[in-house]
């Protein structure tokens, strides 16, 4: 992956992933409606830890860190996870001490 690629995909948002095909979407309406962390996440739809990592610019080691717990996600991170995943993983779960839950009529529907 060339240096201008990674920058580019460090910007992380939905229509630059969409458009590098890196859009990790859940299989099934059921997945969005579980609260999900990211190895839940990874493991219900058969991604890799890698390809979250391209998907958010960062290396496969960072996500692992962070599905080990041994890495905080900070919070500007959470956003675009909640991006990279369609909304399967949501911001709020991944930092509650930072996202207040949304409100019943901002939830994304099933």
């Amino acid at each position: 992956m060339g240096k201008d690629y990674r920058r580019y995909l460090i910007g992380v948002n939905s229509h630059a992933l969409q458009r590098a095909g890196l859009l990790l979407a859940a299989k099934s309406n059921a997945i969005l409606s579980t609260i999900m962390d990211l190895t839940t996440y990874l493991e219900h739809n058969g991604a890799r830890q890698a390809d979250l990592a391209a998907a958010l610019g960062v290396s496969p080691g960072l996500v692992s860190h962070w599905n080990t717990g041994r890495v905080k996600i900070t919070a500007e991170r959470a956003k675009q996870i909640e991006q990279a995943t369609n909304g399967a993983v949501r911001r709020h779960e991944l930092r509650p001490d930072v996202f207040d839950a949304p409100a019943a009529e901002e939830r994304v529907p099933v």
